[in-house]
């Protein structure tokens, strides 16, 4: 499945290298944040709650009583403002929620206090934060990095430069900065459906070593639109999935082929001439920045577990290191079992599962797994009783569906053969999913049948393309359709003008939005935590956490969906 992100604005951005040591847990304190659990400030001391006194509405709180949300009927006698919670019936900033007004720089936020600190205090790293450029998304510079134009570079003594998921970018393995844990991997728990502008507690176990001072960013977001191809038109396309109006996303990039976003949102393309690169710049003014290429014959592309790009052509996958100070191209895999029914083996599609096996999808029928130690099998083939080799088929768009089955979308010369197959978990022979009869019957407009690229959305809905046309006519008549978790199937947007017979364009990702975000510290354990805003209006949601690891700068991501309703 594709998600495109984008990134958050970089106000807040200074709490990012915030660390997760030890805090004041003794002695005075001007707020109940700076105690150990089971006290509370009072008098600008640390005590035990029983022995505080009364709150103001004359109850006694227990020793162990929690922080009220933010929408919850509170001692304070009202709702607290934003940025602010009710601790011990008194609404207290924390620049921790979600809502809090950003610390100044140089301060940063305190991750035992709540309170905005000197870097150096709390165990916070100490450096400067420099926003760096004046471009769409600017970084912005932190310890161990200086800017240069418009981007970070390491300061003397620094290896090199990683930035984290919300464009915070820092030194690592910088002389004597103490920091430079390795990160392997993260978890999230899972998220429970909750009504509109909840407050939303979710937690992260991170496995890795040193990780005291590092941070992770958490992102609960919400669909707002698809983002496809069409060769014909050299156009990348959004569609706003409320009011399905299309608006070109970048233009005089060329012709592309296939699409892809990594974990920070930022858009990756392959060319009709086989070049692969980054599509960069303001909107109305995005470029071209080649960082490699994909092998001959090129078809598909997607990005890997470790955030590397893998590109398809021909019967190899090249790799594409999107993480070192110069990209480096290299062959990643060539199949080397291809026993096509139907004329040259060549592949068209890519998908990794969430072990980090990956998926490749040869023209006709088959589909073989590649596992993590470069072992190849065959893994599915598609159900021949659909489609004969006069059909001319191919197996195109490749996605993992919630359900953990894998879904193919075929596109064939034969112009009324198209259909989306899948396959379980196990592997083995497809089931048929959607051809031109489920298509015409619930979208009169459908002439023709062949399905190009698919994914899946927050709530499971299936997204795809279609090319509807009769052949090599360059007729702007593609559509764009979606089959919901109910079953219905309806268009989203028509009068695109994809390619044909090459059919490699026409990928889909999902673009979403930040509704709430915080940068929290890890502690020693690998435990972090955060609260964030539930949508506010209903409709699926997805909270990711991203950890950045300062050994490699790969970005290390999980995420779970939910429902406000």
């Amino acid at each position: 499945m594709h998600t495109m992100v984008r990134l958050a604005p970089l106000a807040a951005l200074v709490l990012a290298l915030a660390s997760a040591c030890e805090g004041p847990t003794t002695g005075s304190c001007t707020s109940s944040r700076e105690c150990t659990d089971g006290l509370i400030c009072r008098e600008s001391r640390c005590v035990s709650a029983t022995d505080a006194g009364p709150l103001p509405d004359g109850s006694v709180p227990p020793i162990d009583a929690p922080l009220i949300g933010l929408d919850a009927p509170s001692a304070c006698g009202a709702l607290c403002p934003p940025g602010s919670a009710c601790v011990s019936g008194v609404c207290e900033a924390d620049c921790r929620l979600p809502d809090a007004t950003p610390c100044e720089v140089p301060r940063l936020c305190g991750p035992a206090s709540g309170t905005c600190v000197m870097p150096g205090e709390e165990c916070t790293p100490r450096g400067e934060f420099v926003a760096c450029g004046d471009g769409e998304f600017p970084p912005t510079c932190g310890p161990g990095a200086r800017c240069e134009v418009s981007r970070c570079v390491a300061d003397t003594g620094c290896a090199d430069v990683v930035c984290n998921a919300v464009g915070v970018c820092v030194g690592i393995g910088c002389a004597g900065s103490g920091s430079g844990g390795t990160v392997s991997g993260v978890a999230l728990e899972p998220i429970a459906d909750t009504t509109i502008d909840a407050t939303v507690t979710t937690s992260a176990s991170v496995a890795g070593t040193g990780l005291c001072g590092l941070t992770a960013t958490f992102e609960l977001r919400r669909e707002i639109s698809l983002i496809t191809t069409a060769y014909n038109e050299d156009t990348i396309w959004e569609i706003d999935l409320g009011t399905g109006a299309r608006t070109a996303y970048a233009t005089g990039l060329g012709s592309i082929s296939g699409i892809a976003n990594d974990a920070r949102g930022q858009l990756y393309v392959v060319s009709g001439s086989c070049q692969v690169g980054r599509v960069a710049g303001a909107p109305g003014a995005r470029t071209f920045e080649r960082v490699g290429d994909a092998p001959s014959g090129c078809s598909r592309m997607t990005i890997g577990p470790d955030g590397a790009l893998y590109v398809a052509g021909a019967l190899s996958v090249n790799r594409i290191d999107l993480f070192t100070s110069s990209t480096s191209t290299s062959t990643f895999t060539t199949l080397t079992s291809a026993t096509t029914l139907c004329g040259s083996p060549f592949l068209t599609g890519l998908a990794f599962d969430a072990g980090g096996a990956l998926y490749l999808a040869e023209h006709w029928p088959n589909v073989y797994r590649v596992g993590v130690d470069g072992s190849q099998s065959l893994f599915a083939d598609a159900p021949l009783g659909a489609l004969g080799c006069g059909d001319v088929p191919w197996n195109e768009g490749l996605t993992f569906g919630p359900d953990g089955r894998l879904y193919v979308g075929v596109f064939p010369s034969n112009n009324q053969a198209g259909l989306v197959w899948s396959v379980a978990p196990a592997g083995g022979t497809g089931s048929f999913e959607l051809g031109i009869a489920e298509l015409r019957a619930a979208v009169p407009a459908t002439s023709y049948a062949g399905i190009r690229g698919v994914t899946f959305g927050l709530d499971g809905s299936l997204y795809f393309t279609n090319q509807n046309t009769s052949g090599s006519t360059l007729e702007a008549l593609g559509q764009v359709l979606v089959r919901e978790p109910s079953g219905a199937i309806r268009a989203l947007a028509s009068g695109l003008n994809f390619d044909w017979p090459r059919g490699y364009d026409g990928d889909l990702i999902v673009n979403t939005e930040i509704v709430s975000e915080a940068t929290v510290p890890i502690d020693a354990s690998g435990r972090a935590t955060a609260m964030l805003r539930a949508p506010s209006a209903p409709g699926p949601f997805v909270v990711r956490v991203l950890v950045t690891d300062p050994t490699t700068g790969r970005i290390v991501s999980a995420s779970r969906g939910a429902r406000a309703r």
